[in-house]
């Protein structure tokens, strides 16, 4: 039977916090999971979100990290998908993890037609949930290319460490002077995921509303 070792609970990242705290701006962390982890845990949420493209769309649909979004992201392994396909598998759960990747599949088809200028000015324009999306969309409006290069890399390759750190260049612009903002590899890539989805979905949005009037 297929064992599914379920390694960090629903935990959410320091970008999650609420009021930033001032201080200075350190330098992004290493991830907290292996690349295997973090690999098992995308290909398992892109096979549901390819099942249960509703579930994914919900939980995409609430503020980033927040306790509506977690609890969807508790459903990911609720349902009799067969998406785990090794005897044996290690993943090590996130709720950002999740909410990423699940933003990640969507992007994988939406996001190549659009060009960084268009994407970085829906970006610059969409109104953030919550301050960690705030700080998502300063990111990514600020160097979409690095942005879309972040999302398409593998987790714990080396394309992914670049795009990193071209996309933490922004971090000073996106914060107050003196603050301090705990964030790991891990934690970015899932801010730029949901900053990038949201922005295609705006400009999804944008069309529709031309087409239909």
């Amino acid at each position: 039977m297929t064992k599914l070792l379920l390694i960090a609970l629903l935990i959410t990242n320091a970008t999650a916090a609420g009021p930033r705290q001032a201080s200075a701006v350190p330098a992004v962390g290493p991830p907290i999971d292996t690349p295997q982890e973090r690999q098992a845990l995308r290909q398992l949420t892109q096979c549901v979100a390819k099942l249960r493209p509703e579930w994914a769309r919900s939980m995409l649909s609430y503020p980033y990290l927040s306790d509506r979004q977690a609890g969807a992201a508790a459903e990911l392994v609720s349902g009799r998908d067969k998406c785990l396909s090794a005897p044996e598998v290690a993943v090590a759960f996130r709720t950002s993890g999740v909410v990423g990747s699940a933003a990640e599949y969507f992007l994988a088809s939406g996001l190549p037609r659009i060009d960084s200028q268009r994407l970085a000015n829906a970006l610059s324009t969409v109104a953030p949930m919550n301050v960690s999306e705030d700080l998502a969309l300063c990111l990514a409006a600020r160097n979409p290319a690095a942005a879309q290069e972040l999302v398409a890399s593998n987790p714990g390759s080396t394309g992914e460490l670049s795009a990193v750190g071209e996309v933490a260049r922004g971090l000073p612009s996106c914060t107050e002077p003196g603050e301090k903002l705990g964030v790991d590899q891990q934690a970015l890539r899932a801010l730029v995921s949901i900053a990038l989805y949201r922005g295609i979905s705006a400009i999804a949005d944008l069309r529709n509303n031309r087409t239909t009037h």
